[in-house]
């Protein structure tokens, strides 16, 4: 039962039991790697902890562009102090 917001009555008709069979279902898939029903909206299976799709997997390691950059950088620095001895 639900309690209707303009008075402090509760309201029968906004019960669990009357949504219906659809109120609970949501669209679920299989992982590939471990066959656990999970949600279809989950990036992660909540079994494994692997993505079940490429695009969504986190990448752990930085872009080469960024490592070179920053060893530029680091470069450009030591380079830097050299010549101001």
């Amino acid at each position: 039962m639900h309690r209707d917001e303009d008075d402090d009555d509760w309201d029968e008709s906004l019960d669990d039991e009357n949504y219906g069979d659809d109120f609970d279902t949501e669209p679920t898939i299989d992982c590939p790697y471990c066959g656990f029903e999970m949600l279809e909206i989950c990036v992660q299976c909540p079994s494994c902890g692997k993505y079940p799709s490429d695009e969504d997997a986190v990448t752990r390691s930085q872009p080469r562009w960024v490592i070179l950059s920053a060893l530029l950088c680091l470069a450009s620095i030591f380079f830097w102090f050299l010549m101001q001895m």
